[in-house]
């Protein structure tokens, strides 16, 4: 069986298979790794690439990718909201609990960019309230704090910076308490 694969060269150490949101294969390696060293990687974790392809691609049906149009599904503290858009000439993006919407002017040109605006703004300030309540309980502190939209990231920390991934705010409560505790250790254990 063909395995379809892109390779990405660098500077890097280690060979990586991973795939992108389309469920490509991706083969990142070190610039001196050969073409059939690949290939023998790619046979020998052929079983594990296929069954995570398959469940990929399951995955992928079940969630397909936002297009940002009206009616789509989007996720804030792990409950699902429909994405509404509206006449009235209201700025930026407004959560509506009770109806489980999402609402955005139909004025908005970039609304995949206000609604990530809306993300990002909404974990910087639920994840600082929640960094600051642990960092009381724990009696530990942190230089800097930010925030960005990592691919395989849900949170690190170095040097007293701690970076937390945007998209954790589509989680449940629990999940974004358990990054922040995670990442707040890491300062208390170095």
């Amino acid at each position: 069986m063909t395995i379809d694969y892109t390779v990405i060269k660098s500077k890097r150490k280690t060979l990586t298979l991973s795939f992108d949101e389309k469920g490509n294969l991706i083969v990142k390696s070190p610039l001196y790794v050969t073409k059939r060293q690949i290939e023998r990687v790619i046979s020998e974790k052929q079983n594990w690439i296929l069954s995570t392809k398959e469940k990929l691609n399951n995955s992928l049906k079940k969630y397909p990718p936002l297009s940002f149009k009206e009616g789509d599904f989007l996720l804030v503290g792990g409950e699902k909201y429909v994405l509404t858009f509206t006449e009235a000439s209201v700025k930026g993006v407004y959560l509506i609990k009770e109806e489980n919407k999402i609402i955005v002017s139909k004025n908005v040109n970039d609304v995949k960019n206000t609604v990530k605006n809306f993300y990002k703004n909404l974990a910087k300030k639920t994840i600082t309230e929640r960094l600051s309540s642990w960092c009381l309980q724990l009696g530990e502190n942190y230089k800097s704090v930010s925030f960005n939209f990592a691919k395989t990231r849900w949170g690190s920390c170095g040097s007293g910076t701690l970076n937390f991934n945007v998209a954790l705010i589509c989680c449940p409560d629990f999940v974004i308490e358990y990054v922040v505790i995670h990442e707040l250790c890491h300062l208390k254990i170095k």
